[in-house]
């Protein structure tokens, strides 16, 4: 990841309440992907290792029943998997050019190692993330 891109790391909920320190302690870790349209880049089934930021452009999620629905810049997709060994339960297809920020299971214990204090942060966020998630899913049913 280019220092150009700590910025832009900024827009994305788990990354936003993080101080400039811990945001350069996650841009080593962080690769960056640039995907054409119409390219996969996960099936239903594959490892889920990676937590995905969306940049810029769109991807188009598929579950196997046949449901679909799109995300774009701002969005995360698998933020779970940096702490649970799990699958992809949908596939995922760029819609015209996407740029990811990509964050795996494995680069995210290596912070940990490395700056316990950003890790702790990070894992905070996710927990806030989800716990609003559930909430909303909640309230959706009832």
């Amino acid at each position: 990841m280019r220092r150009s891109d700590l910025h832009d790391l900024k827009h994305f909920a788990l990354f936003a309440e993080l101080g400039d320190h811990d945001r350069e302690a996650l841009a080593s870790e962080i690769a960056v992907q640039e995907l054409n349209a119409g390219e996969t880049l996960f099936a239903p089934g594959d490892a889920a290792d990676a937590a995905l930021f969306v940049v810029e452009g769109e991807l188009l999620l598929c579950a196997p029943d046949g449901e679909t629905g799109c995300v774009g810049e701002g969005a995360s997709v698998g933020v779970l998997s940096l702490v649970a060994n799990t699958r992809r339960e949908t596939g995922s297809e760029a819609i015209g050019h996407v740029r990811l920020f990509v964050l795996t299971r494995s680069a995210f214990e290596r912070i940990a190692d490395a700056s316990p204090h950003t890790a702790c942060r990070l894992l905070a966020a996710l927990l806030r993330d989800s716990a609003d998630l559930m909430r909303s899913a909640a309230t959706d049913l009832g």
